[in-house]
């Protein structure tokens, strides 16, 4: 026992090191970062907000109202998870990134104990180590999308589905039926990533039915109260986000077609995993199967978690952080692979894994040297996009606690500038402001009607451009505007990041 003792702490010290590592270069980012937030991250901080109020106003009955409320068409524990930072740290969505640092610390404990239990506990430092590097992993632990917490949540289920697999007990399946159902709640695809897995351990065990059912209970008790009131919304939302035709325009082309699957299999490595690992993988791969072809047998299991990749590679939508929770599954395989060819001499895969930390670097702080944005793993923006300013010129001008709630009609589109990002300053400033959007009005006549409704109108001239399938009359609109003689000016004339200059109109 005493001989086990220090190779544990080693253990445990090395594990401890690696994610200090990842989580202070995140939350370094995050801190040198002045752009704001984009649409979906702005909407779900939008409403991490509104839920956090809820609680503070009416308490537990007006949380859980606010929760069941929240979102409408997509699951809402996204929204629920800030709300002890904020607890802890104050009302700033700001604080909300700290989800992240949680989701990191429970991601890489669950991939060191499946890599500790496929392989031995160098495995599983590999492994976390290539998560901490893996660029779409390290990339979204900078935003706050439902992917990264759902790829924590991912690899903790199956990691019990291991644990219940060899032990007989009930309390290892119901943890995993618990954590299906934190699942669910975090994104309603949640059942495709685990589903083969679930499979395999209800076959695995001698009392099927009563494994499924420990299972099912607690992930229907858990997610039923909100699907209930939202089922249809949120299926009809799948489906679309999914082959609709707002997933058309990020899509590759003809999902079936060879240029569309190469393109996406192009950018799911590049994005994903970058080209680096992708090569080291396959160099371990041809010399595991030439040397010791037992680390086959060792990763087999991988597969089913990396079974949903299939429906990725044809669907529709080409979004590639929808693939984060399968990668953990890459990162496991690689891992266990390179550490059973460099067995007998391990500075050789240390040596090998040195560059994705130095990429890393190069591409959130462009040092050592200067790289390229790689999907959602950029480099940080020093510049704010100046929403808290508008919004203060425009406050000072109204007066808002005796004329009650105005509307903000956002005439731009962008990821730095539009109505999501100016709905959450607003909400955080406590404004009595609804902010909307130009972006989906499908005439001139139907943007005009909405400005008709609006108290103030905000848009940016110049710099990046709208895109070509949202915002199409904007600029008609913004002409429209300014020679109406019901709108007027208000002075800013402050110019943006892109070298645009934002404008603000007040109807008179």
């Amino acid at each position: 026992m005493n001989g086990i003792r220090p190779h544990t702490r080693r253990i445990a010290i090395a594990f401890f090191a690696l994610f200090l590592i990842f989580a202070l270069t995140s939350l370094l980012w995050l801190r040198l970062n002045k752009a704001p937030p984009n649409w979906d991250d702005a909407w779900y901080l939008s409403n991490s907000l509104r839920l956090y109020d809820a609680w503070t106003d009416g308490g537990v009955i007006g949380a859980v109202r606010q929760f069941l409320a929240a979102l409408g068409f997509k699951a809402p524990l996204i929204t629920a998870l800030p709300l002890p930072f904020y607890w802890l740290f104050g009302r700033r969505w700001h604080f909300a990134y700290l989800v992240n640092m949680a989701a990191m610390l429970a991601l890489f404990g669950a991939v060191w104990a499946i890599g500790n239990r496929l392989r031995g506990p160098r495995a599983g430092l590999m492994a976390v180590y290539i998560c901490g590097t893996a660029p779409l992993l390290y990339g979204l632990s900078r935003w706050y999308l439902v992917e990264y917490p759902l790829a924590a949540v991912v690899a903790m289920a199956f990691w019990l589905a291991l644990v219940a697999a060899a032990d007989e007990s009930s309390l290892p399946t119901l943890a995993f039926g618990a954590v299906c159902g934190l699942g669910l709640l975090l994104k309603a695809d949640f059942p495709l990533f685990v589903s083969p897995v679930g499979a395999w351990l209800v076959l695995r065990r001698r009392d099927r039915w009563k494994t499924l059912l420990t299972i099912l209970i607690p992930a229907f008790l858990l997610a039923a109260p909100w699907y209930c009131l939202h089922w249809r919304a949120t299926l009809q939302n799948a489906i679309s986000a999914g082959y609709g035709a707002s997933a058309m325009i990020q899509g590759t082309g003809e999902i079936f077609s060879l240029p569309a699957v190469s393109k996406y299999l192009g950018m799911a490595v590049k994005r994903g995993i970058s080209e680096y690992y992708l090569a080291v993988a396959l160099l371990a791969a041809a010399l595991a199967a030439w040397w010791r072809r037992e680390a086959f047998r060792e990763t087999a299991r991988l597969l089913l978690w990396l079974a949903p990749f299939p429906v990725f590679v044809f669907g529709g939508n080409k979004d590639v952080r929808y693939i984060a929770p399968i990668l953990p599954a890459f990162a496991l395989g690689a891992a266990c692979l390179l550490d059973c060819v460099t067995e007998r001499r391990r500075w050789i895969g240390v040596a090998m894994l040195a560059f994705p930390l130095a990429s890393l670097l190069a591409v959130s702080f462009g040092w050592p040297y200067a790289a390229t944005d790689a999907g959602y793993a950029i480099r940080y923006d020093p510049y704010p996009w100046r929403q808290d300013e508008i919004l203060t010129t425009i406050a000072e001008g109204a007066l808002f606690p005796h004329a009650g709630q105005k509307v903000l009609l956002l005439g731009t589109d962008r990821g730095r500038f539009n109505a999501d990002n100016f709905q959450l300053c607003a909400l955080q400033d406590r404004l009595p402001l609804r902010v909307e959007t130009t972006a989906y009005g499908r005439s001139l006549d139907d943007l005009l009607r909405q400005a008709g409704a609006a108290d103030y109108f905000v848009y940016k001239e110049g710099g990046e451009a709208e895109s070509e399938f949202f915002n199409t009359h904007a600029a008609e609109l913004r002409q429209r505007l300014r020679e109406s003689t019901e709108w007027v000016e208000i002075p800013f004339g402050l110019a943006l990041p892109d070298g645009g200059t934002a404008h603000i109109l007040r109807r008179r």
